[in-house]
């Protein structure tokens, strides 16, 4: 507002300096520029009004942009932006709701895989989304991992059954070996 009102007072010294002037001419032309200087005052301010409005409207919508990127930057996915225009700003606004849907998307897979869930699908948005490559990977990768537990503990099952018969087995042989040796005893007593 202070470059506003400077600029206002620019063109009333102007003006003021132009109607003195005109003053020590001829009458007719003071009528004829007082004329001009108050179309132009007036177009002036209806220009530097409407250029105010834009401008505030303008900074308004990109520091809420800027807001939201910081907000984002922070880990805060749900943030909204709530204008749409077709000039360049609505073109980063898409742009901000398009990268607040994905983040949101990402983070949502991420919880469901944290709450193992490994049958998440993550599409990739283009060859160079390097987020959603490797939540793809990291998907891969950790149901590889509990697919190799899984085998390894199957593996471990059977060893431990086999571990268990051949114990069994050897622990009847002791016993065998046992009631031989009592009958073995027995029969060297009498």
């Amino acid at each position: 507002l202070n470059p506003l009102i400077k600029v206002i007072n620019l063109v009333s010294v102007i003006a003021a300096t132009v109607l003195i002037t005109g003053a020590v001419g001829e009458p007719e032309a003071l009528d004829n520029v007082g004329l001009q200087i108050a179309v132009g005052v007036v177009g002036t301010l209806i220009v530097l009004g409407i250029s105010y409005y834009n401008a505030t409207r303008i900074a308004r919508r990109i520091s809420r942009a800027a807001e939201v990127a910081t907000a984002m930057s922070s880990g805060d996915t749900d943030q909204k932006i709530d204008f749409e225009s077709r000039d360049e700003i609505g073109v980063l606004a898409d742009a901000f709701r398009g990268l607040g849907t994905y983040l949101g998307d990402m983070a949502q897979a991420a919880n469901s895989i944290a709450g193992g869930n490994l049958t998440v699908r993550v599409a990739e948005r283009s060859d160079r989304d390097r987020l959603g490559q490797a939540f793809t990977r990291m998907v891969k990768n950790l149901s590889d991992i509990i697919s190799s537990l899984d085998q390894n503990a199957r593996e471990l099952l059977s060893a431990a059954a086999e571990i268990s018969t051949s114990s069994e087995q050897m622990a009847r042989g002791a016993q065998a070996q046992s009631d031989q040796v009592g009958r073995v005893q027995v029969a060297i007593e009498e």
